[in-house]
């Protein structure tokens, strides 16, 4: 379940870089 927590919070921190 820790895995999933920290590929979410990497998943979202990528996305507003990629947006930017």
């Amino acid at each position: 379940m820790k895995n999933v927590i920290t590929a979410g919070v990497s998943y979202g921190k990528n996305k507003p870089s990629r947006d930017q």
